[in-house]
């Protein structure tokens, strides 16, 4: 698991972070980042780009699908996470 500085670090490298950085308000380039980090498995930060593009665009079909997808994946890992827990409310 990677800390704060080295997560800045590699944001700072990434060029198609600094070309959302540089135009905030373009909805593909936001969407390209999305799929890179999901590639990586940086599945709340691509969440993160997702969000921003349905803000700038409710109607975004692609990014509105990816996002359901993204939060099945979300939704997976935690069930994962939490399988075999018997913490106070089993019974």
């Amino acid at each position: 698991m990677q800390n704060r500085s080295q997560d800045k670090i590699e944001k700072e490298r990434d060029p198609l972070q600094r070309l959302v950085s540089m135009a905030p308000h373009d909805k593909e380039l936001r969407l390209r980042l999305a799929k890179k980090l999901i590639r990586r498995g940086r599945l709340e930060e691509a969440l993160e780009e997702i969000r921003a593009v349905i803000r700038l665009d409710s109607n975004n079909l692609p990014a509105r699908e990816l996002r359901l997808a993204v939060n099945e994946r979300l939704s997976a890992r935690l069930d994962d996470s939490t399988a075999g827990f018997s913490g106070p409310c089993a019974s």
